[in-house]
């Protein structure tokens, strides 16, 4: 009787932990967020405040379920992601709602994030926002702006940019690698030279890293 009294006891603690764990909830200014099994939601109005990093992780409400968020939801009407806001989560995949201008700060940095597309809605992405180990493909619109090239980690490993616009709208993403996109015949994937000067056709910004010492006309390939 004794040992099933303390099993029952040690099953209620396990399940009082487990609800504990998969709900929880919170607001700071218009900025709601609930937490659902391993789904962090973001819903609101305006911009996601700004946090800071302790030991590697957001200082973000959230901080404390850092390692059981596995999917991030935005939800329309939040505007920025908030400097450090999600650093450091465990979360494999995000989705930003259609009123997404700015992302902040180290924003995404340190998640688990393998595919990111940013919404047309977002202009401005911000130093170490997307310093994401695990990044292989990100999609962006036209009218997006990289802050500088400290926007991706400094070990870029097999990630391909996708670009929604033509090669002459899309010159503005890499600038701060010193590349400038050019309409470019065949395949000058070993260096070409087209007018005097060497062309590259580049897949992913590992590539655009290594050229960036060259000057004047680079291909980068948005597909």
């Amino acid at each position: 009787m004794k040992k099933a009294f303390i099993l029952s006891i040690s099953c209620t603690i396990l399940i009082a932990h487990l609800s504990y764990a998969q709900t929880a909830s919170g607001t700071i200014e218009n900025i709601s967020w609930s937490l659902d099994g391993d789904v962090l939601t973001i819903s609101g109005t305006g911009a996601i405040p700004t946090y800071e990093e302790q030991n590697s992780l957001t200082t973000a409400p959230w901080r404390s379920y850092a390692a059981n968020i596995n999917s991030i939801v935005v939800s329309d009407g939040v505007t920025d992601l908030g400097q450090y806001a999600f650093k450091g989560i465990a979360a494999t995949n995000i989705s930003l709602g259609k009123d997404v201008a700015v992302i902040g700060q180290y924003a995404l940095a340190g998640t688990n994030i393998g595919s990111l597309t940013l919404p047309d809605s977002v202009t401005q992405v911000a130093t170490g926002a997307l310093d994401i180990s695990t990044l292989r493909s990100l999609t962006i619109p036209e009218t997006t702006i990289f802050s500088d090239k400290y926007v991706f980690p400094e070990e870029k490993s097999s990630l391909v940019v996708y670009c929604k616009g033509n090669t002459s709208t899309c010159d503005s993403h890499l600038l701060p690698y010193g590349i400038h996109t050019q309409l470019v015949q065949n395949n000058p994937s070993q260096g070409q030279k087209s007018g005097g000067h060497k062309v590259h056709r580049i897949y992913t910004v590992e590539e655009a890293n290594e050229v960036a010492g060259e000057i004047n006309t680079f291909r980068i390939k948005y597909r």
